[in-house]
């Protein structure tokens, strides 16, 4: 039924394949309980794919600091009629490294910053609030 679905929702559509390359340099958290030294880890969620990033240590000024941890993943978008992309969003949780509990996530939709302009890379820099926080 999901195939259907997905078959409907693009016929007739052409689509673009993406190579998106999400890099994450710092993650703040807000929260007083947050334990120093507890190891975090991202995952990148697009549909039913995943792909899990190394886990890092919470600092003590409750910061989580990636050195360039860079998440990537194949992506097909389609245009909608004013000549953009339909909204596709994917997900980017924060996750404990012991008991796997997801500690924040972030939602982001890729219809905003996907372009085919300069036939190339696209970079942008980000400060997101969290969907759902720790």
């Amino acid at each position: 039924m999901s195939r259907f679905l997905r078959a409907a929702t693009h016929a007739g559509k052409t689509g673009v394949g993406f190579n998106v390359q999400i890099v994450l340099h710092k993650l703040t958290s807000s929260d007083p309980d947050a334990k120093e030294l507890e190891m975090v880890y991202p995952v990148v969620t697009r549909g039913s794919h995943k792909v899990k990033g190394t886990a890092a240590p919470i600092l003590s000024s409750r910061q989580v600091h990636w050195t360039e941890e860079t998440l990537s993943f194949h992506c097909t978008m389609y245009r909608t009629k004013q000549a953009t992309f339909q909204a596709k969003a994917f997900t980017v949780d924060v996750v404990k490294a012991k008991g796997d509990a997801v500690l924040c996530t972030f939602e982001v939709d890729l219809a905003q910053y996907t372009s085919e302009k300069n036939h190339g890379s696209n970079s942008y820099s980000l400060v997101v609030q969290p969907k759902k926080a720790w």
